[in-house]
This record gives structure tokens, sequence and C-alpha cells, in this order.
């Protein structure tokens, strides 16, 4: 999640910001810019565990079942263990709090590919009717910038008589790409709701 958002965040891409809760986040060289504090954080705490969960299997060595120093070292090791993952949760349910999205954005971005990440979708559907290697390998051809000539891949695909015969509509619209994703948040939603007390 955290990676995810960090990503997400660059100017390039700037599909989602984190709240900036007091003016933290801000740029001390670019004013314009928002940096992914929450993320960072929990990103520092998570490079630090697998070095903590080494130094803990290395102290479960014990000495006629005694440990001379294993079992005692355990203890700041677990402690740093459980600051990681507080500090992470912590960052994160502030971000998952205020999370800013820019539906606008995103679809900016995906209109910038020329409907590129499309592919997969179409080369599924035609499998079903020419086979695997056929399909790949007319979606290869079509799906060549030189070749779209700043057309869409929808565009291009309209002149392939198969690509109409075998794809139908709504292939390259990202509400339909979604899955299951939808009921996924929805389950969550329901879920996650405070239970009345009788």
């Amino acid at each position: 999640m955290a990676r995810d958002i960090s990503l997400l965040m660059q100017h390039e891409v700037g599909e989602v910001a984190e709240p900036g809760l007091g003016g933290r986040g801000g740029s001390s060289t670019m004013p314009h810019k928002r940096n992914p504090i929450a993320s960072a954080l929990t990103l520092a705490a998570a490079n630090r565990v697998p070095g903590l969960a080494a130094a803990f299997l290395s102290q479960m060595v014990q000495e006629h079942e005694r440990a001379a120093g294993g079992w005692q070292a355990e203890w700041p090791t677990v402690a740093s263990v459980i600051q990681s993952t507080g500090v992470a949760l912590a960052s994160m349910a502030e971000v998952a709090e205020g999370l800013s999205v820019d539906p606008r954005r995103m679809r900016q971005n995906i209109q910038s590919t020329h409907g590129a990440p499309f592919s997969e979708k179409v080369a599924l559907r035609l499998t079903a009717h020419m086979g695997r290697e056929k399909a790949h390998e007319m979606l290869r051809s079509w799906s060549d910038p030189t070749r779209r000539n700043k057309r869409t891949l929808s565009e291009a695909l309209a002149e392939v008589p198969e690509a109409r015969r075998y794809l139908g509509r709504k292939y390259d619209q990202p509400d339909e790409y979604l899955g299951s994703a939808q009921d996924f948040i929805r389950r969550l939603s329901r879920n996650s709701r405070p239970r009345r007390r009788k």
C-alpha cells in the first residue's frame, strides 16, 4: 500500500495524494511538491523488519536448553519489531483516512496509452476463437505505435475483420475492466460498519 501510494503520488503520475496535515509533506526546495511522508515512514519500518527477523532467528539457539544471551537479546528485537509495526500501521491508517484520489488524472493517464493496457483483454477474447499464437501475433502487430499511427488500439483493430467479428464492444472501457473490485469494496464497506448493540 505504501509503495503504491508513493509511486502514484509522483508528479508524472499524480493519481493520489496523502493528506497534508499541518504543512507536513512539503518539499524544502520545491514549494509545489507534496512528499509521501507517511508512506516513507511505513516503508522505512518495513525495511527494518527483515534484519530484525534474521536477528530473532539467530537468537533461537539454546545452550543446554537454557540460552546464554539468546533470549535476553530477543527482548529488544521483539520490541523493535513491535515498534516498526506500530509505526507502519499508524502511518497507513492516517493515509487511508485522508487519501485524495484524482479520477480525472487516472483517466488521462489511461487515455495517454492509446488503449495499450486493454491488449490483455483483447488477447484473451481472441484466443478463444483463433488460438493463442495467432491472437498474440495479431496484437503485437497492431499494438505497434508506428502501425497504429496515433490511433487508439480499438481504432486500429476496427480495420481487422477477425477483431470486429470476435471482440464486440466495451473491451476498451476502464469501467468494464475492474473485475470483482466493486464486489470486494462493497463487502469490505459492509463488514467494516460498526455494529449496533442490541
